[in-house]
């Protein structure tokens, strides 16, 4: 996950959106001149950023209402003007090698639409769902209907990228399944992995990674990327000499991708191609029973093809 450095107050979003504002809103417009209800709003956005540095979001409790604003009312209003909302917030972290934005939660590239993800569900939250500080730009995979409802503790309790993020390289444990349905005999399925059991950042880690469906996410990155590479052992398994390759000609080949591909990561440290080139280069290297399961795919598919037979 990548931190947002840049926050912008409710009080310049106020100013915007009361420049832009008709009868049709869906919100009365003393939200925006009101200075009771402003003031209101920027007490209890102080009071989150103060739990929002210590990781303790989950003690802001539940809201139905913002004072006598309905969540309907303001549901609508957020609908009715998420664009300019979203070209309002803070631009996402960039990829530095091709220097396009990424999405903060997964550290993929926009492909898609870009949304916005309430730190603190809209539907717990009723009267954070317009105040910039819990509002994130995020990619449609990541901005999913599995996080409808708020930490209720210090152990699901929300990561805020404005305040908070964390390298969850460690965490992330890749694993060989037979899956013949969706990608084939031999599939690579990306995990959570607990470092510790009974740790309450690791616990919070847990529930950020099921919030945003990032196993899925990873797991469709990494098969795209395992199939490259099994696509590339076969090439060079059938450029191979005079003799048939053995595992050793595998181990070499292995060694070179994860080479080649961990210094196209560390120069962009975040979780892309290269991340998983590197990372499933580095699990076969390391696991002898699917290192040589692989052995015995690549040679059954290029074994037809070899001189010597």
């Amino acid at each position: 996950m990548k931190q947002i450095n840049e926050i912008k107050k409710y009080n310049e979003l106020k100013e915007y959106f009361s420049e832009i504002l008709s009868g049709r809103s869906g919100i009365p417009k003393i939200l925006l001149t009101d200075i009771t209800y402003t003031n209101h709003i920027i007490t209890r956005e102080e009071n989150y950023i103060s739990l929002a540095q210590t990781g303790e979001l989950y003690r802001i409790g539940k809201s139905t209402q913002l004072r006598d604003i309905s969540k309907v009312k303001l549901e609508n209003f957020f609908n009715n003007h998420s664009s300019e909302i979203r070209n309002f917030l803070p631009k996402p972290p960039v990829s530095m090698p091709v220097g396009v934005p990424i999405c903060p939660f997964c550290e993929r590239e926009f492909s898609g639409e870009i949304t916005i993800e309430h730190v603190l569900p809209k539907s717990d939250a009723v009267e954070y769902m317009i105040t910039p500080v819990n509002l994130i730009v995020a990619c449609r995979n990541c901005n999913t209907s599995k996080h409808d409802t708020m930490g209720s503790d210090e152990n699901t309790t929300e990561i805020n990228l404005y305040f908070e993020c964390f390298d969850i390289a460690d965490n992330i444990d890749i694993v060989i399944e037979n899956n013949s349905k969706l990608f084939g005999e031999m599939c690579p399925v990306v995990k959570f992995k607990k470092l510790q059991e009974n740790d309450v950042l690791q616990n919070r880690l847990e529930t950020f990674w099921d919030n945003y469906n990032l196993g899925n996410t990873y797991t469709i990155s990494a098969v795209k990327i395992y199939n490259e590479l099994v696509q590339c052992l076969i090439r060079d398994f059938q450029k191979a000499g005079s003799q048939e390759p053995g595992l050793e000609k595998l181990l070499i080949l292995l060694s070179q991708y994860k080479t080649d591909r961990q210094e196209l990561y560390e120069s962009d440290q975040r979780f892309s191609e290269f991340f998983w080139g590197y990372r499933l280069a580095e699990f076969f290297i390391s696991n002898v029973y699917e290192q040589n399961k692989l052995f015995s795919f690549i040679c059954e598919q290029v074994r037809p093809n070899w001189p010597f037979e």
